[in-house]
């Protein structure tokens, strides 16, 4: 289950990307590798949350060995509950806190989660990352805190 095509994509990331739910629980059951990433960096997870796939996310998020913590390149926000902030996908940000994610982690302007919430005035999204002790004075690389947003 863990054979790559010529791009690094597994079974898992193909069926994720394609939206085939089914096939994602059959590899899963089989112990497919969700951390798994292919040339790009992208994983099973990301293209769940990337096509908005809720359903897909919460299997792929059952994964027992997944780590939401991962870092994608190809993104500017660096990671999925960033991109999740950012893009304002409510219920995946509130899994992905549920899962661990970590609101400390900086991306590569030094930004966290908290820094994306109050800067796109996302009350609810900033509520949840306080409540799971956010800091609020982390200084990204232009100087700011999520207190300037």
């Amino acid at each position: 289950v863990e054979v790559k095509d010529s791009f690094g994509n597994t079974p898992l990331i193909i069926a994720a990307k394609h939206k085939q739910v089914e096939v994602v629980k059959v590899l899963l059951s089989l112990k497919a590798n969700a951390n798994q990433k292919n040339h790009k960096d992208e994983t099973s997870l990301y293209h769940a949350v990337i096509n908005i796939d809720y359903d897909m996310f919460q299997v792929l998020l059952s994964a027992e060995d997944l780590n939401v913590n991962l870092d994608y390149p190809n993104i500017t926000t660096v990671n999925l509950l960033n991109f999740t902030i950012v893009s304002n996908y409510f219920q995946m940000v509130n899994d992905l806190l549920l899962r661990g994610a970590d609101v400390k982690k900086t991306d590569k302007m030094g930004k966290t989660a908290l820094h994306y919430a109050a800067q796109s005035s996302f009350d609810y999204h900033t509520q949840a990352l306080l409540e799971r002790q956010a800091e609020v004075d982390v200084v990204d690389s232009e100087g700011r805190t999520p207190l300037f947003y």
